[in-house]
Parts: structure tokens; sequence; C-alpha cells
């Protein structure tokens, strides 16, 4: 395929996806949390990918499961997300250890890091985007939301 005819792909995929996403952010709710989990598995298996192509071995499974608990958490009232995200990621953290010891074993510590940092890095970073669709703004305001979002 030619270079114009992927620009052209990704233009047509943008102009369409792009007011999707915008669609699905004003809605919120469990609209607003299908989507944050689909990036995140996305954004998580590409970091899986490269923990690979380095010869780790993070259970990719368990850590996807994590991610779309973690992601759950940040829809709970802001009070109590926070506490809910670590008590997940202590659980995520028990339970990636134990799988690890688990056959066939390879590289214990830095697949387990793997895991967890994935999970710190990429599905805690991403319920952050629960967040700001909630976050509370002046009145007058709420046009301001949706582009940090973006």
């Amino acid at each position: 395929m030619s270079v114009f005819r992927e620009m052209l792909a990704r233009a047509v995929l943008a102009s369409f996806g792009i007011p999707a996403l915008c669609l699905l952010g004003w809605l919120g709710g469990w609209w607003w949390y299908v989507v944050v989990l689909a990036i995140t598995i996305m954004a998580l298996g590409e970091f899986y990918s490269g923990c690979y192509a380095k010869d780790f071995r993070p259970p990719a499974l368990i850590g996807y499961m994590w991610a779309a608990a973690l992601i759950a958490a940040a829809m709970q009232p802001y009070e109590r997300a926070f506490m809910w995200l670590g008590v997940i990621l202590f659980l995520a953290t028990v339970t990636i250890a134990v799988r690890a010891v688990l056959p066939p074993r390879h590289s214990y510590v830095g697949s387990v890091a793997a895991a967890v940092f994935g999970l710190v890095y990429v599905a805690g970073g991403m319920s952050f985007m629960y967040f700001l669709r909630n976050l509370d703004v002046p009145a007058g305001h709420e046009g301001y939301k949706l582009p940090a979002l973006a």
C-alpha cells in the first residue's frame, strides 16, 4: 500500500474516530469505562511486547485482568477510589508474584517487576482519564473539560 493510501486511511479513521471518542467521553459512565479500558489494554499490550523483546516474561493475561479492575476502581467516588487503587495494586502484585513462581519460570524478579510496573505506569496513568472526565469545573467553563482529556 502506498504512503498516500495509508495516510488517507488514517485521516478517514481519525475523522470518524475523534468525534466518536468525544461523544463517548461526553456520555461518561460505562461508555467511557469501555473506551478507557480498550486504550489501556492496547497500551499494556505494547508495553508487554516490549518486555518480551527484552527477554522478560510478564504474565500478560493476569496483567490485563488487573488493569480492568484498576480502571473499574477509578469509577468509584473520588474519596474511595485511591483506597481501591492501592488495594488492587497490592493484590495484583501478590497474584503476579505467585504466578511467576509456577513453571515455566523465566527471570522471576524481572517478570514480576515488568508486570507490576506496567500496571502502575500504563493502567494507573490511564485511570486518571476517568478522574479527568469527572473533574468538577466552575460553572460556565464546562467546555474546557473535554480538551483536557485529549
